[in-house]
């Protein structure tokens, strides 16, 4: 939709465009909350039996080469059977994973998920938020950009500045002799 002249359809799509951005502001918020209970050792699963990989991938509602993918860039080491080698998922990787999966589903990269999970196995589980909203400076160019909190809160600003733009415009509209700065 376009507003194409029509400064009432402008503001509306203004506020459209901030409800989306602090729509997903607020899920990206909840993951990184979600994550610290996580890091506070809250338990985020009762599987009590080890699952293979096709049923913690039901069980998590995300398909087997999601999880493969990340255990291959490193997101989590899954334990394996010692006689057939197959992933063995407990509670622990279950968790871990419903973390991974959540910060995913809002918006985090893998980059930030990986930089974040490090720190936590490193046991600085302080800044966990920070680590996943500041690329190190040695990262390549396509995560040094990984900045998807402070995006979000940029994104936010920008938007209530449009919708300030426009309420200017369309006084000026309404009183043709007010000059506005």
């Amino acid at each position: 939709m376009r507003a194409d002249g029509d400064l009432g359809m402008a503001m509306e799509l203004a506020y459209e465009y901030l409800a989306n951005v602090r729509t997903e502001r607020t899920r990206a918020e909840a993951a990184v909350e979600f994550l610290e209970r996580w890091a506070r050792g809250q338990a985020l699963d009762t599987t009590k039996r080890t699952l293979s990989i096709g049923q913690a991938a039901d069980h998590l509602g995300v398909s087997v080469d999601q999880l493969r993918n990340w255990d291959r860039n490193g997101l989590l080491d899954v334990p394996r059977d010692p006689e057939t080698g197959y992933r063995q998922y407990g509670a622990a990787e279950i968790g871990r994973l419903r973390v991974i999966r959540m910060l995913r589903q809002s918006g985090y990269s893998l980059m930030a998920i990986l930089r974040m999970l490090r720190r936590f196995d490193a046991g600085e589980v302080d800044r966990l938020r920070e680590a996943l909203d500041t690329p190190d400076e040695r990262e390549d160019i396509e995560t040094i950009a990984d900045r998807w909190l402070s995006t979000l809160a940029e994104l936010e600003e920008r938007a209530q500045a449009i919708i300030r733009q426009i309420a200017v415009m369309i006084n000026a509209a309404v009183e043709p002799g007010h000059q506005s700065v």
